[in-house]
């Protein structure tokens, strides 16, 4: 059986979060603030917390945030990579 630390973990973060409406029309909802950081961030302590390393972010819906979201922290999650999908 493999441990997170040993394979990659995908999360997805293409979708455009309409149900929250004007909140995600300008941050994908993944961005969208918590107690003052990102909610993403927290999904990725937790699961650095499990012992994943490598975290791969699938993502299309305003792609360019997640770049920039993913060279801020680069410090803190250096094995964060985004894959931007077509649709």
């Amino acid at each position: 059986m493999q441990t997170p630390a040993s394979m990659d973990v995908v999360i997805l973060c293409g979708g455009r979060g309409t149900r929250l409406g004007a909140l995600t029309a300008r941050t994908p909802k993944p961005l969208l603030p918590v107690n003052g950081e990102p909610f993403l961030v927290r999904r990725l302590r937790a699961l650095r917390a499990e012992g994943a390393r490598r975290i791969l972010l699938a993502v299309q819906y305003l792609a360019p945030q997640f770049h920039e979201f993913a060279r801020a922290y680069a410090k803190e999650f250096p094995e964060l990579a985004v894959v931007e999908e077509p649709m």
